[in-house]
């Protein structure tokens, strides 16, 4: 799913990018990259990092995060990760599916591509728009994600598992 919806983005998104915010970057990420994903590098602003050292260095040198997923279940952790780092973020609805609890506007969903670039588009243009997507994500996070609060639920289910039935 990531190569799929990695590809996706480069056709279908990341062009309609381009021509609205010419000197926009896409640093691209990850462990053994997909020979597919290789041959983006370098290409219309798109710089591949493979067997990055430090993820967290390359979120600090971004503005935003894409998920473009098209397919899968469950939370991707890097959507989790991207926010707890403040980064705004787009999604598509796929990869958004595992968020529960969310209120709006705590990221920006899009998965017709037309709609995936104008948001991504107008949280590189709009600062003040990006800021406050991050900080609703990040309100959100910490009820919902909050290190704690996880462990006190896993404890409760825990305790369940052990009673029996």
């Amino acid at each position: 799913p990531t190569v799929d919806g990695a590809l996706w983005f480069a056709r279908r998104v990341w062009p309609r990018v381009r021509r609205e915010v010419a000197a926009a970057r896409w640093l691209l990420a990850g462990a053994r990259p997909a020979a597919a994903l290789r041959r983006l590098a370098g290409r219309d602003g798109i710089e591949l990092i493979a067997e990055p050292d430090d993820l967290e260095a390359i979120r600090r040198r971004a503005r935003l995060a894409i998920a473009p997923l098209r397919a899968g279940s469950g939370v991707p952790v890097k959507v989790l990760e991207a926010l707890a780092a403040g980064l705004p973020v787009i999604a598509t609805p796929a990869a958004a599916s595992g968020l529960d609890g969310l209120a709006g506007g705590e990221l920006a969903l899009a998965e017709e591509p037309a709609d995936f670039a104008a948001a991504v588009v107008r949280l590189l243009r709009d600062g003040a728009a990006a800021r406050a997507q991050a900080t609703r994500a990040g309100a959100w996070l910490r009820a919902h994600h909050e290190p704690r609060l996880v462990a006190s639920r896993f404890e409760a289910v825990l305790r369940e598992a052990l009673a029996g039935p």
